[in-house]
């Protein structure tokens, strides 16, 4: 079967003969009717492709969207999992605990700004242009190094490794 674009490329030649008065009309009229039936069966075959494309992509949109859940689920399972561990761990005075295969150690997190008011953080501490920023690293620095800087204060927390 000719391909559906040699279908179409037939099917204008043959609508040109027909503004050519050497060529009987009805025999191109013939022509294209058996044409158009051809191009018609072509098209469907091709529309139905096209419908199969479209249920296999919702498939897949729908098969990620199941992975996506089953991934933030495991995700969470593991946070929790970690959090068990450490406060267990920490709750019997353990920093840390060496397997044959896996070590877990319960460490210090480095210091992250944390800004209870911004409003109160000077000019100073703001990124320019337009829009304020505030330059966190800015702040981390000047409170390590022992500064008071109005509405902020160093935070650490704590995690677990696993390796």
């Amino acid at each position: 079967m000719a391909r559906l674009y040699e279908i179409g490329e037939r099917y204008r030649n043959l609508a040109d003969m027909l503004d050519d008065d050497s060529i009987p009309a009805e025999a191109v009229l013939e022509a294209l009717d058996g044409l158009e039936e051809e191009f018609t069966a072509k098209a469907q075959a091709v529309a139905k492709l096209v419908l199969d494309l479209d249920a296999e992509a919702e498939a897949a949109k729908t098969e990620a969207a199941r992975l996506s859940n089953r991934k933030r689920a495991a995700e969470n399972k593991a946070q929790w999992l970690k959090g068990y561990i450490q406060q267990q761990m920490e709750g019997i005075g353990l920093r840390q605990l060496r397997g044959d295969v896996i070590t877990l150690r319960v460490q210090n997190n480095p210091p992250k700004v944390v800004v209870d008011d911004p409003a109160r953080v000077p000019e100073s501490y703001y990124k320019p242009p337009a829009a304020p920023e505030l330059d966190r690293a800015a702040v981390l620095e000047a409170l390590r190094a022992g500064e008071e800087v109005p509405g902020c204060r160093l935070e650490t927390g704590r995690s677990l490794r696993i390796r």
